[in-house]
């Protein structure tokens, strides 16, 4: 669930708009920029996602999407799965070499 479920009511049946520093508090909201940092705000988040291995992004992505519907346990499984698969895969020879040579990564 995304926000509170007493919120979301209470919203959906006054039309009650939500003020940033409110969507913050509540954990709506990840973050709060000034007026008119949001595209840059956004950007500086999107490099730092770039930066990372893609398949190591999507399995993080898959692992929070079962967790959020299946629990922990079935998180703990796939995790403990495609952790082994990441571990041999060319992206984490590159982050390792990446480190050892002092520099950034250049995932595939």
């Amino acid at each position: 669930m995304l926000m509170p479920r007493g919120i979301a009511h209470e919203m959906l049946i006054s039309s009650r708009e939500m003020k940033a520093d409110e969507a913050y508090r509540i954990g709506f909201a990840n973050r709060l920029v000034a007026r008119g940092l949001a595209l840059s705000a956004s950007l500086d988040v999107a490099k730092n996602i770039v930066a990372n291995s893609s398949a190591v992004i999507a399995s993080i992505k898959t692992g929070l999407e079962i967790f959020a519907k299946d629990g922990v346990s079935a998180a703990a499984d796939y995790e403990w799965e495609v952790g082994r698969q990441l571990q041999s895969a060319p992206d984490a020879e590159e982050g390792m070499r990446a480190f050892l040579e002092k520099r950034a990564p250049r995932f595939i």
